[in-house]
């Protein structure tokens, strides 16, 4: 039982890592962006 619990929060945690690495990505192509804006 509790080997199922923790299986399922590894899965979960791994998904939010994706989300938050996904996320940094978009973070970085905004600034970039804002900087090409800027410049002009």
């Amino acid at each position: 039982m509790m080997c199922e619990r923790v299986k399922k929060l590894d899965e979960e945690g791994k998904r939010l890592d994706e989300k938050v690495k996904n996320f940094d990505e978009d973070i970085r192509k905004l600034k970039k962006i804002k900087k090409l804006l800027t410049h002009k």
